[in-house]
């Protein structure tokens, strides 16, 4: 009995490490993906501000055309 009772705490110290482990491993892994969300937000918002640029130029380029090209 004595054999049997070490081979299970065998397997439940191996158990409990495992455990240990994977704690560690969710806790990692939600840093992580706290800060994939915050570099998302920021790429969003590049690109957001890409958008408005290109067409703030696009209206530029179409006034100046009116003015020089359909006045004349």
């Amino acid at each position: 009995i004595s054999d049997m009772v070490n081979r299970q705490q065998e397997t439940i110290d191996s158990i409990e490490s495992a455990v240990e482990d994977t704690h560690g491993n969710v806790e990692s892994a939600h840093k992580e993906v706290k800060q994939a969300i915050v570099y998302r937000i920021k790429a969003r918002k590049k690109i957001w501000i890409a958008l408005l640029l290109l067409i703030i130029i696009i209206i530029i380029i179409v006034v100046i055309i009116y003015f020089t090209v359909i006045k004349k």
